[in-house]
């Protein structure tokens, strides 16, 4: 898998997870984005009123990946690590999707703390 299969690949996967996150918890909206230009590529979803963020961070290292999610509210503050995978991007990307439903549990437990 190539880092741009990798970005499509997790592009479905944000909006999967804004679909579930929308099924089980009120939201106004929501909005994501990308930076895969820097040298540690990032997405991030946000999700409104609550005003909190889901950051999916990619690094490079020792010849593998590793990607770090996490939830925060807005200012950078209160992390909460959501799920931490390291390996070759398709192996991620099989874990992500094994992590699918643990993950949206923990968005959802909170979003609804706020």
């Amino acid at each position: 898998m190539t880092i741009d299969d990798f970005f499509e690949f997790l592009s479905k996967y944000m909006n999967g997870v804004e679909g579930a996150v929308r099924q089980k918890i009120e939201i106004e909206k929501s909005n994501s984005g990308f930076n895969r230009n820097s040298p540690s590529p990032y997405a991030y979803m946000s999700f409104y009123p609550q005003e909190i963020d889901l950051i999916f961070s990619l690094e490079r290292k020792d010849g593998c990946f590793q990607i770090l999610i996490e939830l925060m509210n807005q200012e950078g503050q209160d992390p909460e690590l959501a799920l931490h995978l390291e390996g070759g991007l398709s192996e991620i990307s099989f874990e992500m999707n094994n992590g699918f439903g643990e993950l949206i549990s923990k968005i959802c437990d909170r979003l609804n703390r706020i």
